[in-house]
């Protein structure tokens, strides 16, 4: 699935970056904005198979894309740990995309490396689920 891929490639990204010191970034420097993007494609990525995995259940769309996360601990395919960091990150991403002046390095890189472990998780585990509802449609 192109999601996971693109989330593999975006986790890997920051990785990779994640040992940088942020006080050494230039703030909206190339570095700075690339890792802010490489975060906000994650946490997006994740929020889609989120959905997608919503609509493989039969669940319809909740109104809000951070809900999309509780609903798959309800249904038993996360557990309320990996929900709640989802969450954060949602929202995370949603102050992200409307903050334009207010981000630092030094926020970008401490969420970086405080959800890293939420989106690695989270990644591991969708892949095995799409892999096994792939198989069950191709035999």
């Amino acid at each position: 699935m192109e999601l996971l891929r693109i989330l593999g490639r975006h986790i890997a990204r920051l990785e990779a970056q994640s040992d940088i010191d942020a006080s050494a970034v230039e703030a909206d420097g190339p570095l700075d904005a690339a890792v802010q993007r490489w975060l906000q494609i994650s946490i997006q990525c994740c929020i889609d198979l989120g959905d997608s995995l919503l609509s493989l259940l039969g669940e319809p769309e909740p109104p809000r894309q951070r809900d999309v996360f509780p609903v798959l601990v309800r249904r038993g395919v996360i557990s309320e740990a990996t929900s709640q960091g989802l969450i954060e990150l949602a929202v995370y991403r949603n102050t992200h995309v409307h903050a334009y002046e207010s981000l630092s390095p030094a926020l970008t890189w401490a969420k970086m490396k405080s959800e890293l472990p939420v989106l690695k998780e989270f990644a591991s585990f969708a892949g095995r689920l799409f892999a096994g509802s792939q198989s069950h449609e191709n035999p």
